[in-house]
């Protein structure tokens, strides 16, 4: 294995109304500027305080244990793939897949407009893949009009620990169907999304998606908002489809529950870790997180984070500047009509730093337990500014 050196953490999510205004900003860029992409360097912020060892995640994790908030032992690769379901008068969707890679390489930046870039801190576009799988596989889910790259923080550090990660667009459900006005209707939405991560599963399993990598007797889904809604419906079945026997544990962000009944969540009996922001207003605490966590049979523990909100759990912040020194690739306005949109999130950076750490400190420990049986994550301990409930 090669460990890579911890870069700058650069990738984008888009969400809500955030994601309307960006997906403008894709199409209105695909005229093309001559100038290459600017790819922005603005460092990760870390918090300014010094931490005690009783407040880090290092401090409470063994010695040989990998810190799960860091990056892990694998360097990353991506690639994208497309995905038809003939089932479905051939809906075609957008797959995105990190992999264990075999070799460090320079991050490839993911591309929001000509002009503009982020500057991926992991991921290398095409990077052989590590010969030491096969991986678990976790299936991402973005959130109510996202796109498949928009948790590409995350889900980098989750695959650099030993995941194959493949996220999907949900064609009815992105960035673009709200700008052009092709977005289906929730109760269509739910349905579709549902059916895309069991499509995707097909895949996999197939070995169309991952060829050699993904070991599919090991599966979680994992998702934001609306793709959190998305892994509670893949674990205990949803209107009618049936809970999928593939899926063995689940790690809703933040998630959108209202629409899943009370059977629903009672059918959900795999391992669930569910993290929240206290000041998430957009999907409450209680009872968006709650209600799941009270009502599975399967072991369930709730991660909120002090002080966190909604986008709190993205990248909406570093998309946000990004945009903003973007200079003439951007169109007028469009920075002002991003920041409107983010709120108070972006106003501590060192607090949107320790969503990211808290995040990623308990969903790798998770994953790493419950997938592939490893001991040393089973108690990942305490990390301040976060509450757990089990």
């Amino acid at each position: 294995m090669t460990r890579h050196v911890r870069q700058s953490r650069r990738s984008y999510a888009l969400t809500g109304a955030v994601a309307v205004t960006v997906a403008g900003l894709v199409l209105a860029g695909c005229s093309g500027a001559d100038e290459a992409p600017q790819n922005i360097s603005n460092p990760r912020p870390t918090s300014s305080a010094s931490s005690s060892p009783a407040e880090s995640p290092e401090a409470s994790q063994n010695a040989e244990t990998p810190d799960p908030s860091e990056p892990g032992p694998y360097s990353v690769g991506r690639r994208t793939e497309q995905v038809v379901d003939p089932a479905r008068e051939n809906r075609t969707f957008a797959v995105e897949v990190w992999y264990p890679s075999a070799e460090a390489s320079a991050p490839s930046p993911y591309e929001l407009i000509p002009g503009v870039a982020f500057d991926s801190a992991l991921s290398t576009i095409g990077s052989p893949a590590s010969t030491e799988g096969p991986f678990p596989v976790v299936v991402f889910s973005h959130g109510f009009g996202g796109t498949r790259q928009q948790s590409a923080s995350i889900v980098e550090t989750v695959a650099s620990h030993g995941f194959v990660v493949a996220s999907l667009d949900h064609p009815g459900n992105t960035a673009v169907d709200l700008l052009l006005g092709t977005q289906t209707t929730p109760e269509v939405t739910a349905t579709n999304r549902v059916l895309d991560v069991g499509v995707v599963l097909d895949r996999l399993e197939s070995d169309e998606l991952a060829s050699g990598l993904v070991d599919v007797e090991k599966i979680a889904v994992m998702g934001h908002s609306f793709g959190g809604f998305t892994a509670l419906a893949a674990a205990g079945g949803y209107d009618g489809i049936p809970a999928d026997p593939r899926v063995d544990a689940i790690v809703p962000l933040a998630p959108y529950s209202k629409l899943l009944s009370d059977a629903d969540l009672t059918a959900i009996n795999v391992p669930m870790l569910v993290v929240t922001g206290s000041a998430d207003t957009t999907t409450p605490v209680k009872p968006q997180s709650t209600r799941p966590v009270d009502r599975s049979r399967g072991d369930s523990s709730l991660v909120v984070i002090k002080g966190a909100g909604h986008n709190s759990l993205t990248d909406v912040c570093a998309i946000a500047e990004a945009i903003e020194n973007g200079g003439d690739a951007v169109p007028a306005g469009a920075a002002d009509a991003i920041r409107g949109q983010t709120g108070d999130t972006c106003d501590d950076p060192a607090a949107v730093a320790r969503a990211f750490d808290v995040t990623e400190h308990y969903a790798v420990g998770f994953l790493r337990s419950v997938l592939l049986g490893d001991s040393r994550y089973d108690e990942v301990g305490p990390i301040k500014g976060a509450t757990v409930q089990r």
